[in-house]
């Protein structure tokens, strides 16, 4: 049986971080350790009764959620890395329904089923549960978040972990280079994973969404071309349901260079 390492990366959340710990120290398939990774601007403090198979780590302050999950990867000594998020929630056979998966289907990346939490509401959000394809993640990402997958640590260190360029869709980014070199996505629709929705993130939806979208042009030019480029950043600027006038007046005018490009995109 392969040993699952749990890394939390954290930053300035001491109302979450130690009942994050906990609900995984109760999981019905125990981790092989919990390394939790601070990189806020004050230190984090977990609570002196948790066992040593919990570790805590702290690096340089406001380093990145990516840089954390690294270094977190790099000290695990566990064959397979399931990342959570440090105000995420599993459910309780979370681990051992990712272990089954795992034991079955030898994956290099498992993506669980994703919903959000509300207004003290689980509803539901995002469940992959055809077989992953590089398509799929060209305009969105499908629910691999930093709460729903879990990696081969050998596949993941080959790859170079986390690209720290990438503020939000990390796990989409890492999850299309892994399709792109062969390895094996499988999805584990019955593990659960919950995600937290806070008011201020969604403010910043579209700059995050508009910066990935960039740097995904610039690191996989093969496949996302100037059109795909364009209609992801439409896609952004109208996603949010309180759209500034601004924002529409941009989204307008790509619509327009959309329907010009279209004619020619599709003759190739």
């Amino acid at each position: 049986m392969n040993r699952i390492s749990v890394v939390i990366p954290t930053y300035n959340r001491p109302q979450y971080i130690n009942t994050t710990v906990d609900m995984v120290l109760r999981q019905t398939h125990p981790p092989y350790e919990i390394i939790v990774v601070d990189n806020g601007t004050e230190p984090c403090q977990l609570e002196q009764d948790f066992p040593d198979t919990v570790r805590l780590y702290r690096i340089m302050s406001r380093a990145g959620a990516a840089q954390a999950r690294n270094f977190g990867a790099c000290m695990a000594g566990g064959e397979f890395i399931a990342f959570l998020d440090d105000d995420d929630i599993w459910e309780a056979q979370y681990l051992e329904k990712i272990q089954k998966v795992i034991d079955e289907d030898k994956p290099d990346l498992v993506v669980a089923k994703l919903d959000k939490l509300l207004n003290g509401e689980v509803l539901p959000f995002k469940n992959p549960v055809n077989t992953p394809r590089i398509s799929g993640f060209i305009y969105q990402n499908p629910g691999y978040t930093g709460s729903s997958v879990t990696i081969r640590k050998s596949a993941f260190i080959e790859r170079g972990g986390y690209d720290p360029r990438f503020r939000n869709g990390q796990d989409k980014e890492i999850a299309i280079n892994f399709l792109m070199n062969g390895k094996k996505i499988v999805h584990a629709p019955e593990a659960q994973a919950i995600i937290r929705l806070h008011a201020d993130e969604r403010l910043t939806y579209s700059n995050n969404f508009i910066t990935t979208a960039r740097l995904l042009r610039e690191k996989y030019p093969e496949m996302y071309n100037s059109y795909i480029y364009l209609k992801s950043l439409r896609q952004a600027l109208t996603k949010p349901k309180q759209t500034p006038l601004k924002d529409k007046c941009a989204a307008a005018l790509l619509k327009v260079c959309l329907g010009l490009m279209k004619p020619f995109y599709k003759r190739k």
